[in-house]
């Protein structure tokens, strides 16, 4: 017997370890699933190229015994018995969210999320546990929990290797009496009803404890859980009309979704506050899921004999949506039930809150800055300042030498005019950052040297610059150092005076130039 289990353990350190070889030698193509070595493709990873991870441990339906959608779904794996500890109930339509999900950020942002779902019915295996009660003890079903979780290590090591920082979404339906999606940071219920959120003791272990000291604009841990900029907050800021034509929210909500916590008070009852929960029915995110994958500086059994999560740079909420934002009715051709379908109206605003949400707090990621908006093609080579993460691409348009690895521009090999120099990373363009600049020849040809006897100032000066000119295509000025560079830049427009009192007293040059960046005319003046 020893024997037997010596072979049987024998065999699923085999595949375990086949499985890391396999996974590594796939193409990691952003959109393209990849999935357990098994065979069975129980467990489904599409990779993606954003800095946002989402997992659907509870949608799954293969193995149930039952007919979903107009399909039926046989129990018809042996190694794979019923589970006998924990609770079977399936989250219902969530493999198909998060899908629709992934789907539209895609469509708003040409790049991908990363997804991991379990296909698996929830009496097979239930990835949001420690792996004993997640599995019941079943061998074959930890094979799978394992793969589940080691797809969503994967997606954290990618987001943290290209981004530096990211957010992981854990998604769950439930069906509590009160419509709001419910968002779950590991605070207690008596917490956000009584205590501070901004102690160190609850930021230590929230799950978003990375982003208290790195979001943005420097706001507190209260204000990113129920302030006007939080998760929650975005959420019930949303149009969301069709769900609102629809569904009835209650408390007089009529726009957005109500979610908890927000910022959102509707009335004085309890029910119809979503800053706190009160005595009302709420999952708090202190699951393993959120646990592992989140910031909060918690570490977990790893179901491996050791410990793992916590205290990384991918901050995690756990995100339980109403029953009625998941309705499906007739979709891809298949009947579900007899409601209106909220539940791709409803992707299609979540993937915009998630977005918009990343946008406040996290995009940073492509931040660089020129010293300068204006240069000549006789000054120095300037190169960016990166304050984002390194490693992109710098492009502008035809005309501008550029070094894409590093962004300097070699001046004297580019065409003078107006460019947008953009700096992306990770292959995706939604979070792109740019800079707008002006390339000016400050050297005359013969033909302005004609040019430039139409136009006279008064010299030296004070504060007042006085120009005469026959020179209708003057549109900017630019006023030089001795050494060439441009100090400052005026607009034109026939002006007769121009005042230049922040000057401090030197010698300058002024160039006159046209609208195609053309130097018509170049002056010394001396101010006093």
């Amino acid at each position: 017997m020893l024997h037997f289990y010596f072979i049987y353990d024998l065999r699923r350190y085999i595949c375990l370890v086949l499985f890391f070889i396999s996974f590594s030698l796939k193409s990691m193509t952003p959109g393209v699933p990849v999935y357990d070595t098994s065979g069975n493709n129980y467990i489904e990873y599409i990779p993606g190229n954003l800095p946002i991870i989402i997992s659907a441990p509870h949608g799954g339906v293969l193995l149930s015994g039952e007919t979903i959608g107009e399909i039926f779904y046989s129990d018809n794996d042996a190694d794979l018995p019923d589970r006998t500890c924990g609770i079977n109930e399936r989250d219902d339509n969530t493999e198909i969210l998060i899908r629709e999900i992934q789907k539209e950020i895609f469509t708003q942002t040409g790049c991908y999320a990363h997804i991991i779902i379990n296909r698996l019915h929830r009496s097979k295996l239930d990835p949001n546990r420690a792996s004993v009660e997640a599995t019941c003890n079943d061998t074959d079903a930890k094979f799978y929990w394992d793969a589940f979780h080691d797809f969503i290590d994967t997606a954290s090591t990618d987001v943290e290797t290209n981004w530096g920082k990211g957010l992981y979404i854990d998604l769950h339906g439930q069906s509590h009496s009160i419509p709001r999606v419910e968002l779950g940071y590991n605070i207690s219920s008596s917490e956000l009803n009584n205590s501070n959120l901004n102690s160190s003791s609850i930021i230590n272990n929230s799950s978003i404890k990375n982003l208290v000291a790195t979001n943005l604009t420097n706001i507190s841990h209260e204000d990113l859980i129920r302030g006007n900029n939080s998760f929650g907050a975005k959420l019930k800021n949303i149009t969301a009309s069709f769900y609102n034509n629809n569904v009835n929210a209650n408390c007089g909500s009529n726009v957005g979704y109500r979610a908890l916590p927000s910022n959102y008070v509707f009335e004085t009852s309890s029910s119809c506050n979503d800053t706190r929960p009160f005595n009302n029915a709420y999952f708090d995110g202190d699951f393993y899921n959120n646990l592992r994958h989140g910031s909060a500086n918690i570490t977990v059994d790893d179901g491996n004999g050791g410990t793992t999560g916590g205290a990384g740079t991918i901050d995690g909420i756990m995100i339980e949506v109403n029953r009625r934002v998941r309705d499906l009715g007739t979709y891809d051709g298949r009947f579900f039930d007899n409601r209106p379908q909220t539940l791709v109206p409803f992707a299609k605003d979540f993937a915009s809150v998630t977005l918009d949400y990343m946008n406040t707090h996290y995009n940073d990621f492509t931040s660089f800055n020129y010293n300068a908006n204006e240069y000549t093609i006789s000054d120095a080579n300037p190169i960016p300042n990166i304050e984002g993460i390194s490693g992109g691409e710098f492009s502008s348009s035809a005309g501008l030498a550029i070094n894409i690895s590093t962004g300097e521009i070699d001046l004297e090999n580019s065409d003078t005019g107006s460019y947008r120099i953009t700096y992306s990373i990770n292959n995706c363009s939604f979070f792109d950052s740019f800079q707008d600049i002006e390339l000016i020849d400050t050297t005359l040809n013969t033909a302005n040297n004609e040019l430039e006897k139409l136009l006279f100032i008064n010299n030296p000066i004070k504060n007042e610059l006085t120009i005469y000119t026959r020179l209708k295509s003057i549109t900017k000025i630019h006023i030089h150092n001795l050494q060439g560079k441009i100090i400052k830049t005026i607009s034109f427009n026939n002006d007769k005076t121009v005042y230049l009192n922040d000057l401090s007293p030197n010698i300058y040059m002024i160039s006159f130039s046209d609208v195609n960046n053309q130097i018509l005319a170049l002056k010394k003046i001396i101010k006093i």
